[in-house]
């Protein structure tokens, strides 16, 4: 499996696995052994990056990921969106970001993915002083923490 390099430090295979229609969006969701099996499946061949969301479920879909990649700690990478709630209609929207909503959201979706410990230790100041510096100068956060010269490049 080729590789890719995500910033500077960061690197997952070519290709990686959305896994979103396991539990939400495209239909009923799938048996959960099944997903399980597809997912580390996935790892065998040579995938170390999965995506996710607390929305996709809501919840269900970190706590799958979470389960099937637990035997892989360490080898893999998983993404995710946090802050999305779902509304009245299945749609997602956007709500509070406050830090202490955000340091709450991280606890839980470190807990929901097996690593209730990292957590439990990630500093409200460097969330509040990552998200400031991203909202301060985009261009800056991208080119110092993604090694890339501007957005989108």
């Amino acid at each position: 499996m080729q590789k890719r390099k995500l910033g500077n430090t960061l690197e997952v295979s070519a290709i990686g696995l959305g896994c979103m229609g396991m539990s939400f969006g495209y239909g009923p969701a799938g048996e959960k052994s099944e997903m399980i099996k597809v997912i580390r499946a996935a790892v065998e061949q040579g995938v170390t990056f999965f995506d996710t969301a607390e929305v996709y479920g809501p919840f269900t879909n970190e706590e799958l990921v979470g389960e099937a990649l637990a035997p892989f700690k360490g080898e893999v990478v998983i993404a995710t969106k946090f802050e999305w709630k779902p509304g009245a209609d299945g749609s997602g929207r956007c709500i509070d970001l406050t830090n202490e909503k955000l340091m709450l959201l991280m606890k839980n979706v470190m807990t929901r993915k097996g690593e209730p410990e990292r957590g439990s230790v990630i500093s409200q100041k460097s969330l509040a002083t990552l998200i400031a510096e991203m909202i301060q100068s985009p261009e800056k956060y991208v080119r110092e923490n993604l090694g890339v010269n501007k957005p989108n490049s």
